[in-house]
């Protein structure tokens, strides 16, 4: 029987990435979308985009339709609200990052998920990484010893569309780039090094002349004491982009940077031991990014009813982290977490 599946919003990305994976799955039925749009254009798009139907208003999608899944692609702000009801159906999610803004939220609905027995993934792509799950296998091997530093670093342009778009607006978007491409930085770190607990927060940042933060700065220091550092950047130059984690252990070293010139984007993974001596190098350009990997990931659970590898669950931490180094940017406090 054909999974049925709505969409709470429908943007660029989605329809650039979530349609085309969903429209060749045979064994999935686009049913219904929802969004902002007047009845008559909602119409018209959902019939380009291969919906059966249309809604302008999503709770009447969910009480309505009979759907196995919904697909949240809506302002970061919303997120909460659209999955708790989602689940309150009995109906699977997939959202776009990050699940939620506060880290009381995701803890709700991660115990309303459970309870109901259903799915809420998380499009975190970078967890499916081959340089990152290799990164972590070395971590839980213990070869790199005692993880004492990690250091993130995330740099884009500032894209045409930015400026006017929901992202621009803080009570939207819930923040700016640290939320946003931020998330991924830093829920990669986690994913790495798996089961953390966060001590204390500090993020500074430096607005760029929006309303939310262009150029921020993230500090998380574990009960470990290992201490997480996150640069993040909106602005860098047209056609430029780089993505560096550098991981620090008391038996080696870790660098694997992403970076982006004209087009061309360039993997480097390094791996030293404590006494300088290079164990792995791979050096090679990225043909294609697999930005699909957590649907055929979610697909897969649903059918065979196993969990799903880019959860809400294992997103907590992020989330955690996240919301206190907005309360930390408000207040120019270090946050604890842990006292």
């Amino acid at each position: 029987m054909n999974l049925k599946i709505g969409f709470i919003g429908c943007g660029r990305w989605a329809q650039q990435t979530y349609l085309p994976f969903l429209k060749n799955n045979l064994s999935l039925e686009l049913t219904a979308l929802s969004g902002s749009s007047r009845a008559e254009d909602g119409e018209a798009l959902a019939s380009k985009l291969g919906f059966s139907r249309f809604y302008e208003n999503w709770r009447k999608m969910l009480t309505a339709e009979k759907l196995d899944l919904v697909f949240i692609t809506t302002p970061h702000s919303l997120h909460y609200d659209q999955i708790k009801e989602c689940l309150e159906n009995n109906i699977n999610i997939h959202v776009d990052k990050p699940p939620v803004l506060h880290f009381d939220q995701a803890t709700e609905l991660m115990k309303l998920a459970n309870e109901n027995k259903l799915i809420v993934s998380v499009h975190a792509q970078r967890r499916f990484y081959e340089e990152y799950k290799k990164v972590k296998a070395l971590i839980e091997s213990g070869d790199l010893g005692e993880i004492e530093f990690v250091q993130g670093d995330f740099g884009q342009q500032l894209f045409d569309d930015f400026r006017g778009s929901w992202r621009s607006n803080p009570e939207l978007s819930g923040g700016g780039i640290m939320i946003d491409s931020g998330y991924h930085i830093l829920d990669s770190i986690l994913f790495m090094l798996g089961k953390v607990e966060p001590k204390a927060v500090i993020m500074l940042s430096n607005l760029g002349g929006f309303q939310s933060d262009a150029f921020s700065t993230l500090c998380c220091q574990l009960t470990t004491d290992c201490v997480i550092t996150l640069n993040v950047i909106r602005g860098l130059p047209q056609n430029v982009a780089t993505e560096r984690v550098q991981i620090v252990g008391t038996k080696g070293w870790v660098l694997i940077s992403r970076d982006r010139r004209n087009g061309q984007t360039h993997l480097t993974f390094e791996v030293y031991d404590i006494d300088g001596n290079q164990t792995y190098f791979l050096s090679e350009e990225v043909i294609s990014v697999d930005r699909v990997a957590p649907l055929v990931s979610l697909i897969s659970a649903l059918n065979e009813e196993q969990n799903v590898d880019s959860s809400l669950e294992q997103s907590l931490t992020t989330v955690q982290i996240l919301e206190a180094g907005y309360k930390s940017l408000k207040t120019s406090q270090l946050i604890q977490l842990v006292k």
